[in-house]
């Protein structure tokens, strides 16, 4: 069976975020829950693209 280097695993935030809160024993049950988890996401990719540039890795060297 021939393969390629795509895939088509694709999640929504939503999705990313309810997985978490489950993960967690938790269950997500308002706007403000989604809000803090988009909130919490865009800073530990921002902190994870802060860490990549003073090693002198550039944000494409992570996700290979």
């Amino acid at each position: 069976m021939a393969t390629s280097n795509s895939t088509a695993f694709n999640m929504e935030f939503t999705e990313i975020a309810e997985e978490a809160f489950e993960r967690a024993g938790r269950e997500m049950r308002s706007g403000y829950d989604l809000k803090t988890a988009r909130r919490s996401m865009n800073l530990l990719t921002l902190s994870g693209k802060i860490a990549a540039s003073t090693c002198g890795l550039s944000t494409k060297a992570l996700l290979t």
